[in-house]
C-alpha cells in the first residue's frame, strides 16, 4: 500500500477526527470526532466521500503536507489561506493534488478549525467503530495521538476522475457564519439554548443573566469544553450535584458562577449542575469561535430546537449546497 501525503508540519493541533464513536459513554469513553461537524461533512461531500470519513481536523494554524500520489482534497471550516506550492487555492471546492504538490496552511482567520478531506479517505482501522482520535484515552487515529512532522498517512489510490465541486455560498449563513467575520475584531454570536436539566438549581436572576449578559469565550478553551467569562450565574445554594452524564453542548455551571460548555472530547460524567443545552445546529457555530470571541445566550423551546434541527438535516440530505464547477 502506498504512502498517500507526508506530514512536513502538523501546526498548533492537528488530528484524525470523523463523527464519532457512539454507544460508550456508559464505560467513560467520550464520542470525540470533528467539532465543527458541518463542515467535516461539507468537505467529505466535495470528494464524494460518505458524510463519516474521516478528516484532518486543524486548530487555529494550520499544517503542511507533501502529497505522495495523486487525490482529491476540499478545504471547508475557517480560513487558513490555504497554498499548493505557493499559489492560493480555494476553499469550499474540489481540488486535484498531484505527486509532490505540497499543500500549506497558515493561521485561521475567521474562524478556529478547518478540515481537510481527502477522496477515498484516510485508510486507518476504525477503533471502537471510529476513526477518530481520542487524545486523552490514546487510541484512534494515528497512534492515538496529534499529527506530527514525519508521519505519513495511507489514503485511498485515485482510481476514476471525480466530478468538480463548488459549494453554493446561498447555503444558510447560519451553518457557515465565521464566513464572514473578520479574524481580528471580536465576533458576538448567537448561541441557542434548551434549559435543563437543572435548571431549577438557579435563581430566576442567574438564569436573567445567562440570557442578557455576553460571555467571552476563554483562553482555556479545548476540544472538551469552551469556557467562558462574564458575569456569574446565581444559584439557589451551591452547584454541586451527584455526578451524572453529560450530552454534548451541556452547559455546566462551574463553583464560580461561569458557564462551561462541554464539546466532542468531554468527560462522560460531571458534578456541576447543568442549566441548559446548546441546540446541535449551534455546536459548530461554537466549535469555530476563537478565544476573546463574545457569545450571547438565547434561550429556546425543544420545539423551536427541533424545527431547525429538521431543517437542516434536510439540507444535507438534499445536498443542495453543491453544484458542478462552472454551472
Amino acid at each position: 500500500m502506498d504512502v498517500g501525503i507526508e506530514i512536513i508540519s502538523s501546526g498548533a493541533l492537528s488530528s484524525i477526527q470523523d463523527l464519532g464513536r457512539v454507544g460508550y459513554q456508559e464505560y467513560g469513553i467520550a464520542p470525540t470526532g470533528a467539532c465543527d461537524e458541518v463542515s467535516m461533512i461539507l468537505a467529505n461531500q466535495l470528494v464524494s466521500n460518505e458524510d463519516g470519513e474521516a478528516v484532518i481536523e486543524m486548530t487555529l494554524y494550520g499544517g503542511s503536507f507533501r502529497f505522495l500520489q495523486p487525490v482529491y482534497v476540499a478545504i471547508t471550516g475557517a480560513d487558513m489561506s490555504p497554498v499548493r506550492n505557493k499559489k492560493p487555492v480555494a476553499m469550499y471546492e474540489t481540488i486535484l493534488m498531484q505527486r509532490d504538490d505540497v499543500l500549506e496552511f497558515g493561521f485561521a482567520k475567521g474562524g478556529c478549525r478547518t478540515y481537510l478531506s481527502f477522496s477515498g479517505g484516510i485508510l486507518l482501522p476504525p477503533v471502537m467503530g471510529s476513526k477518530s482520535t481520542n487524545l486523552s484515552c490514546k487510541f484512534g487515529g494515528l497512534c492515538g495521538r496529534e499529527l506530527r512532522a514525519f508521519d505519513q498517512l495511507n489514503l485511498q489510490p485515485l482510481e476514476q476522475e471525480l466530478p468538480l465541486f463548488q459549494l453554493k455560498m446561498a447555503y444558510p449563513n447560519r451553518i457557515l457564519p465565521f464566513c464572514k467575520f473578520s479574524f481580528f475584531s471580536p465576533r458576538s454570536i448567537p448561541i441557542r439554548l434548551v434549559l435543563g436539566p437543572q435548571a431549577e438549581y438557579f435563581t430566576e436572576k442567574g438564569i436573567e443573566t445567562l440570557r442578557n449578559k455576553p460571555y467571552k469565550i476563554s483562553l482555556d478553551s479545548n476540544r472538551m469544553a469552551c469556557k467562558l467569562e462574564g458575569d456569574p450565574v446565581e444559584c439557589i445554594r451551591n452547584t454541586d450535584i451527584l455526578s451524572d452524564g453529560i450530552a454534548l453542548g451541556s452547559v455546566q455551571i462551574s463553583s464560580n458562577g461561569l458557564p462551561i460548555i462541554m464539546l466532542q472530547d468531554r468527560q462522560t460524567i460531571g458534578g456541576y449542575a447543568k442549566i441548559a443545552t446548546v441546540i446541535s445546529v449551534d455546536i459548530p457555530l461554537l466549535a469555530q469561535l476563537i478565544p476573546g470571541d463574545l457569545v450571547n445566550f438565547m434561550i429556546v423551546t425543544r420545539t423551536e430546537a427541533l424545527k431547525v434541527l429538521k431543517r437542516q438535516l434536510h439540507l444535507r440530505r438534499r445536498k443542495a449546497y453543491l453544484k458542478k464547477k462552472g454551472v
